[in-house]
C-alpha cells in the first residue's frame, strides 16, 4: 500500500487527516519482484516499493466499518459518500463475484457473499431465522495472518448484515480486529473474534435501541 493509495482512500474518500491506511504485517516482498505492472492495452507503469512497515495501518475498527458500509451500500449512498470511480457494476462484482470467472468457472456466488470468514453466520441462529425469503443478505471481508516483521498473529473482519432476528429486521455493520502475539496458527485470533461476535449479536438489539 503505497502513500498515494493512503491519501485516496483515507484522507480523501473517508476523510480522516489523522489515519493513515499501509501495510505494516505480512512478509517482506521477495526481492526478485517485478514492480512494473502492464495493463490489457499494453500501456505500462512502475510502481514504487516501499519497505514493509513504511506506512502505518492506523485505521480503527470504526473507520474499517465505515468503509466496508460505503462499499456494499455503494449504489446507494451520496455521490460525495462513493468511492472516486467506483460504478455500480464494480460494486456488483465486489459483492458476488464476476459473472464470468476465470478461475472459478461455473461458480454462481463469489465475492464479499463468499468470504471464508463466517463469524457472522456462526453467532447467528439461523435455524430459528425466518431465511427462507430474498430479502436479507450477508457480506464480510476477511484479512488474516502472522506477521513476522511484529511477532503478531492477526484477524480483521468486516461484516454487514440485513436479516431477521428475533421476529425483527436489522441493518448493521460489525468490524473487529484482533492481534496476539505470537499466536503463530491464529488460533487465539479467532476464538477472540468469534467470541466478539457473538457478544454484539447476542446483544444486538439492545445495541440498536
Amino acid at each position: 500500500m503505497n502513500i498515494r493509495a493512503s491519501i485516496i482512500i483515507v484522507q480523501d474518500w473517508l476523510g480522516l487527516d489523522n489515519l493513515t491506511l499501509g501495510g505494516p504485517y505480512g512478509e517482506a516482498a521477495p526481492s526478485d519482484l517485478e514492480f512494473l505492472t502492464i495493463s490489457s492495452d499494453g500501456l505500462s507503469t512502475r510502481v514504487e516499493k516501499y519497505p514493509i512497515g513504511s506506512i502505518n495501518n492506523s485505521l480503527s475498527p470504526l473507520s474499517n466499518a465505515e468503509m466496508f458500509r460505503r462499499l456494499i451500500l455503494h449504489d446507494i449512498l451520496d455521490p460525495e459518500l462513493q468511492f472516486p470511480g467506483l460504478t455500480n457494476e464494480d460494486q456488483v462484482e465486489i459483492l458476488y463475484g464476476a459473472k464470468q470467472s476465470d478461475l472459478f468457472p461455473g461458480q454462481s456466488w463469489g465475492g464479499a457473499s463468499a468470504d471464508p470468514g463466517i463469524f457472522l453466520q456462526s453467532a447467528l441462529n439461523l435455524e430459528s431465522a425466518n431465511m427462507n425469503n430474498d430479502d436479507w443478505r450477508i457480506f464480510s471481508k476477511l484479512g488474516a495472518g502472522y506477521s513476522t516483521y511484529r511477532q503478531v498473529g492477526e484477524v480483521l473482519t468486516n461484516s454487514y448484515g440485513c436479516l431477521p432476528i428475533d421476529n425483527d429486521y436489522y441493518e448493521f455493520t460489525i468490524s473487529i480486529r484482533t492481534s496476539i502475539p505470537f499466536d503463530f496458527l491464529l488460533q487465539r485470533a479467532d476464538q477472540e473474534v468469534h467470541q466478539v461476535m457473538v457478544a454484539l449479536i447476542e446483544n444486538l438489539p439492545e445495541l440498536c435501541q
